[in-house]
């Protein structure tokens, strides 16, 4: 296994790119945001190369606001359809309340599993490399289906389906991918998905009976009491600090469980992806990725703290006076381009460089190969079709 994937990302660049796109998307009042995207993504494509070769990002801004525009007319006619036979039903009868929110809910999810599968379609036609471009073929509709019947079917189960649905989301997702003449294919299963999980499932299990047990100990006589909503305000105010502590306890552990669990999925997601007869690895022990990981997470987190805090300290001083709302709305604005900043230069670019060190290839030529192999066909692009890039919803 030999690595294929180097970085050389320009982060001057990309923090006065970010820079730039907060202040024009605050004088266009959000319009600049599908020129300031664009040009972003520009300079993060070329900080990857694929055996020396720069990947290029051929997208648009007009692209994204006529994607924008279309996705804006066809939710609002969606919404406005499903509201207007929600609120006959409810007419008909209030018991029907609840099914339509359940509805509303599901909608929601499906668009926002048919909105992420656009967008990944979306940037892999606009990408490529050696002149020949990347696909992501599939429906969005298939995808988003399947989202919401395994979801569906998770609940039921209370979770035990989830490494299921992962294994069929991925599956879709990775069988759908191609480069240039060449197709990408997933040879996994879900047994070994599952076994993945188990940890996760069983500290679930436990967090969940923990929790439950140390919850009807405090808020157990809730339904003897005439007025349950007071009392549980009242028991929720006295409720014992170990309690609280204890919550905190379990979610710390659940995403602690969940983060090693992803790093394990990658690890198996990219050891069963083909590329015609090349293999990947994913080639770093999982308890040092887990280190990166809590080390990225870690410093992005203080940096955000600090920022919060000097921003709060400096409220509290200043206030009250007529600097405070000077230091409201300018520190209000800092933090929200230190959050930019912090997403893509403290998250997003570490964990690429960390990934693209640590991916090997068996035949890191591959990318060469189907490139010459794949010189009649589209370089890049899939036309107007295309141009729906919803991930902003």
């Amino acid at each position: 296994m030999e690595q294929f994937v180097e970085t050389g990302f320009d982060k001057s660049a990309i923090s006065k790119r970010l820079w730039i796109n907060k202040i024009f998307g605050l004088l266009t009042l959000g319009f600049y945001r599908f020129a300031g995207k664009t040009h972003l993504r520009r300079i993060l494509w070329q900080g990857v190369r694929v055996n020396g070769e720069r990947l290029t990002y051929h997208g648009t801004a007009m692209e994204l606001f006529i994607g924008f525009v279309i996705a804006m007319v066809l939710l609002s006619i969606a919404f406005i359809a499903l509201e207007l036979a929600f609120a006959f039903l409810n007419a008909a009868s209030p018991s029907f309340a609840i099914v339509t929110a359940i509805l509303n809910y599901a909608l929601l999810f499906f668009i926002w599993n048919f909105a992420r599968y656009r967008l990944w379609r979306y940037r892999m036609s606009r990408s490529s490399l050696r002149t020949v471009r990347f696909y992501q073929r599939g429906a969005a509709l298939r995808y988003a289906s399947i989202a919401v019947m395994w979801t569906f079917i998770t609940m039921v189960t209370f979770g035990i389906a989830y490494p299921i649905q992962r294994y069929k989301l991925s599956k879709y997702q990775i069988d759908h991918m191609s480069y240039g003449a060449a197709d990408f294919s997933f040879r996994g299963n879900w047994k070994s998905m599952f076994s993945i999980y188990i940890p996760q499932i069983l500290t679930s299990v436990v967090i969940t009976i923990v929790l439950g047990v140390a919850s009807y100990m405090v808020f157990g006589n809730i339904a003897a009491i005439e007025d349950p909503e007071l009392y549980a305000e009242q028991a929720y105010d006295q409720a014992p600090g170990w309690y609280f502590i204890l919550l905190g306890v379990a979610i710390l552990i659940g995403w602690l469980v969940l983060i090693v669990t992803r790093i394990i999925e990658t690890k198996y997601l990219v050891a069963n992806s083909m590329l015609d007869d090349a293999s990947f690895s994913f080639d770093v022990p999982t308890s040092y990725a887990f280190k990166r990981v809590m080390g990225i997470a870690g410093k992005a987190f203080s940096i955000l703290a600090i920022a919060i805090a000097v921003y709060v300290g400096l409220m509290l001083i200043t206030a009250p006076s007529t600097i405070t709302f000077v230091v409201m709305i300018g520190g209000g604005f800092l933090l929200l381009v230190l959050l930019d900043i912090i997403r893509v230069l403290y998250v997003l670019v570490p964990v690429v460089e960390f990934m693209a060190w640590h991916l090997r290839s068996d035949n890191p030529q591959v990318f060469v190969e189907v490139a010459k192999s794949s010189e009649n066909s589209p370089k890049y692009g899939e036309g107007f079709a295309d141009a729906l890039d919803v991930g902003a919803f």
